[in-house]
């Protein structure tokens, strides 16, 4: 079995674990605090919620 078992982008080790945040493109994110599953968090002010209402109901993007 592959370390961190069904989940392995879930591995919570920051000895081992890169981050980057997306907005900043970096490990730091642009209020300058520490990108990590533990530090991305609802309450800093650069935070966005994994769901976001796009108003689409589910529908693929036409193109």
């Amino acid at each position: 079995m592959m370390e961190g078992g069904d989940n392995p982008w879930l591995l919570l080790d920051d000895a081992n674990t890169i981050c980057w945040c997306i907005t900043s493109a970096g490990a730091v994110g642009p209020d300058n605090g520490l990108v990590s599953p533990m530090h991305c968090v609802e309450g800093r002010s650069c935070f966005v919620p994994e769901t976001i209402d796009d108003g689409m109901d589910g529908e693929a993007p036409v193109v």
